[in-house]
C-alpha cells in the first residue's frame, strides 16, 4: 500500500461517515463517504446566484465504477448522482455531485 493510500484511509477513518451506495444494477454497498456542501456561484447576466451543491467523496477501493443515476443513502436522505464521477490524480478517491432524489 502506498503512502498516499495510507493517507486516504486515515482521512476517511477520521472524517468519513457511513452511507449506502446503490448502483443502478447490483447490490447495495456499505461505504464510508466524506460529504461536502460548498456553495457554487452561478453568473447569470449581471447577477450572481449562490446555490448549494452536494459532493461526496468515496474511495475507489469501495466502489469501482460509480455512474450517473446511482444513489447514495446518507443520513436518511436519498441522493442521486448527476454527471460522471471524477477520480483524483492518484486514482484513490471518486468525487461525485449529487442532488436529493
Amino acid at each position: 500500500m502506498s503512502a498516499f493510500a495510507r493517507a486516504v484511509d486515515s482521512l476517511f477513518g477520521k472524517l468519513g461517515v457511513a452511507a449506502i451506495f446503490q448502483p443502478r444494477i447490483g447490490a447495495n454497498i456499505a461505504v464510508t463517504i466524506i460529504p461536502k456542501r460548498p456553495d457554487e456561484i452561478i453568473g447569470l447576466a449581471q447577477n450572481d446566484i449562490a446555490t448549494e451543491v452536494t459532493l461526496f467523496d468515496i474511495r475507489t477501493a469501495e466502489v469501482a465504477e460509480p455512474k450517473a443515476d446511482d444513489v447514495i443513502f446518507f443520513q436518511g436522505t436519498e441522493y442521486r448522482i448527476i454527471g460522471e464521477p471524477r477520480r483524483d490524480i492518484h486514482r484513490l478517491i471518486w468525487t461525485m455531485e449529487a442532488v436529493k432524489a
